[in-house]
């Protein structure tokens, strides 16, 4: 094979590399910018409606349990401004206070168990709608701040917390 040959080969190639070259940049240059957005996840969990109403429902289960547990106080305050009392009084009366105790501590389990179960289905459903909202709005990443130190600067700009607010709520509510 001659010089001239290889030389003509070697352009050819480096023509094809040099054309390949410009459509991969041309490909990335064109390809849709995807924006990367913020949102602050204290201030969407509080002002979510769908919080408000479990909140809600939490402090009604709550009265009640209170309720219950004044029951108990009353009948024990019957037994204390008595002040002679007898051996089965004052058995009556332990065993009165034993239950108050094992009451409030049930009531107690029973509280944070469903303030557990109320934020687990509240952000099972925000994160529902946060990834519907990133994908309607052409966001590819949605960072949460939570002040704990995973996002430590953004500007203003990127963040899209008040717009998630309304969307989620919009979406809660079926408009």
């Amino acid at each position: 094979m001659t010089n001239e040959r290889k030389t003509g080969i070697l352009m050819i190639l480096a023509g094809t590399a040099l054309l390949a070259a410009l459509c991969a940049l041309a490909l990335q240059l064109l390809r849709p910018v995807q924006k990367t957005a913020y949102i602050r996840t204290q201030k969407l969990f509080q002002e979510f409606a769908m919080t408000k109403e479990l909140q809600a429902r939490l402090q009604n289960k709550e009265q009640a349990r209170k309720t219950i547990l004044q029951e108990y106080e009353l009948q024990i305050a019957r037994f204390t401004t008595n002040t002679r009392l007898s051996p089965a009084q004052k058995d009556s009366l332990a065993q009165l206070q034993e239950a108050f105790q094992a009451k409030r501590e049930e009531l107690a389990s029973d509280h944070r168990s469903d303030t557990e179960e109320y934020d687990q289905q509240i952000w099972t459903q925000l994160n529902q709608y946060i990834q519907e909202y990133g994908k309607e709005k052409g966001i590819g990443v949605i960072l949460g701040a939570d002040g704990s130190g995973t996002l430590m600067y953004a500007p203003e700009s990127m963040d899209e917390t008040e717009r998630v607010i309304e969307f989620a709520n919009q979406q809660y509510q079926g408009k």
